[in-house]
């Protein structure tokens, strides 16, 4: 990304916007600073934030798919036991429904 040269004059109008003040690198592409860029080499995306559609094409590569293949796995949680009354639910690890954070009758 090319920058253009700035007089003080414009420097200082820009920085007084408050503009430059949240922004990594103190310009926004999108917002003001965009008028001071001249030239982006690689991908805009990139120069804006996270670069989604590179991201989305990475998704169907074969890399992510062994990447997942060679992640462990984990166990699926038990479900709860459910008693004879459709609105109590019996979970082991609580010997109190109120420990549990539900509501208590």
């Amino acid at each position: 990304m090319t920058f253009a040269s700035l007089s003080p004059p414009e420097i200082e109008a820009y920085v007084a916007s408050g503009e430059p003040m949240d922004k990594a690198g103190g310009y926004g592409i999108q917002g003001m600073g965009g008028a001071f860029v001249t030239r982006i080499d690689g991908d805009y995306q990139n120069v804006v934030g996270f670069p989604l559609a590179r991201f989305s094409k990475e998704l169907e590569t074969e890399r992510l798919q062994a990447w997942i293949d060679a992640s462990p796995q984990e166990e699926p949680a038990a479900a709860p036991a459910a008693s004879d009354d459709a609105d109590t639910i019996i979970d082991a690890s609580c010997e109190d429904i109120d420990e549990c954070g539900l509501p208590s009758d």
